[in-house]
């Protein structure tokens, strides 16, 4: 991905931009609690990378680069004497005493966006009931309620949502992160 990147290549860095946002949003939203922001500091890590675009050799380089980046810029964030002032009740002490809870934060992020993909590509009734019911914590009387569907409905959408994503992540070997993820969160 990274071959045209130190030379100046723009479609290297969208390419980069199109795998690593939507991780890096999840894992600076973790840390800061703060939409806006996570999104501002994303978008100056990726102009960091074309700043200094001629020190990345590998595609490890790259995304380590990127973590890096937004890591120290959500720390800086939250360590900034504005927020201290107005949002000490939003700082989680333990992301930024605790380094282990941020290799925690970045599976979580890439996990995440692996799900996000995967639940794209079911059916569109299966995408709306996992999503309400898994990502925003609906019940399933709330379900039927926005989708003018029967209960029996949403469990069969539901149970074929999770059959699908199950048979996807043992497919790809992801189970092994889910399962390293659920020890690493207890």
């Amino acid at each position: 991905m990274i071959d045209n990147l130190p030379i100046g290549n723009f479609s290297s860095l969208e390419e980069a931009f199109k795998l690593y946002n939507r991780p890096l949003l999840f894992f600076a939203r973790k840390m800061i609690k703060d939409p806006e922001a996570s999104e501002e500091i994303v978008s100056d890590s990726f102009v960091k990378l074309w700043q200094y675009r001629n020190n990345i050799q590998t595609d490890e380089n790259l995304k380590a680069f990127l973590y890096i980046v937004t890591k120290n810029a959500c720390r800086n964030y939250l360590k900034s004497s504005y927020n201290q002032q107005n949002f000490e009740y939003d700082i989680d002490e333990g992301l930024i005493v605790s380094e282990p809870d941020i290799y925690v934060k970045m599976l979580n992020a890439e996990l995440m966006s692996v799900i996000h993909r995967e639940v794209s590509k079911l059916p569109k009734k299966q995408q709306f009931v996992f999503k309400m019911s898994y990502l925003e914590g609906l019940t399933t009387e709330e379900i039927c309620d926005k989708l003018n569907i029967s209960e029996s409905a949403v469990f069969a959408n539901k149970s074929r949502a999770l059959e699908t994503l199950r048979k996807t992540f043992i497919d790809k070997d992801m189970l092994l992160m889910l399962i390293v993820l659920e020890a690493l969160t207890k």
